[in-house]
């Protein structure tokens, strides 16, 4: 019975501290919730932080109260404008054109294109001029370009709030 004995309080002792292991993570998690426990340490989810791309700035829009009518994605679009054709997000008279590339680098040389008036794109070995009806607004992060043609406040104070100031075209003040 000894014998038992002793194994009983290894298995009891056993259990005890890994119940206050359990706990410990368990008090981690809820402390952290964002958070993920790993061989307890705290490392930082990236998941957390969505990458700015078409579906996180439709998610953004909604968010912020807007909704909107269509999405319409050209496929025949000019190749001395931008490598990627526009998706336009429609919302009644107005609408935001969204350019979204693979990579960081793509969007980042792109934009580079851009002149900082917002009225002229040059790309290697071609340029082109644009009328706009009204002043334009270039913003940038992560994987897109995002254009507002137009002085509706809501969406420029939108677009000010999400990207920062435009990196080309109007500054609104």
């Amino acid at each position: 019975m000894k014998k038992h004995g002793k194994a009983m309080k290894i298995i009891i002792v056993t259990l005890v501290v890994i119940i206050a292991l359990l706990a410990g993570t368990v008090a981690l998690a809820s402390a952290y919730p964002d958070h993920a426990i790993l061989q307890y340490f705290v490392i930082e989810n990236p998941f957390t932080e969505s990458q700015m791309d078409m579906s996180t700035f439709l998610r953004t829009l909604k968010a912020n109260g807007f909704i909107y009518d269509d999405i319409i994605e050209e496929t025949q679009y000019r190749e001395n404008f931008l490598s990627v054709g526009p998706k336009r997000i429609l919302f009644g008279d107005e609408n935001i054109t969204v350019y979204e590339f693979n990579s960081n680098r793509e969007m980042e040389l792109e934009a580079g294109y851009i002149d900082p008036g917002g009225f002229g794109i040059t790309r290697p070995g071609t340029g082109v001029q644009i009328s706009w009806v009204s002043t334009p607004y270039w913003f940038k992060s992560d994987l897109i370009i995002v254009l507002y043609v137009g002085e509706n406040e809501q969406i420029i104070n939108f677009l000010l709030k999400t990207f920062g100031d435009p990196f080309a075209g109007g500054a609104y003040t």
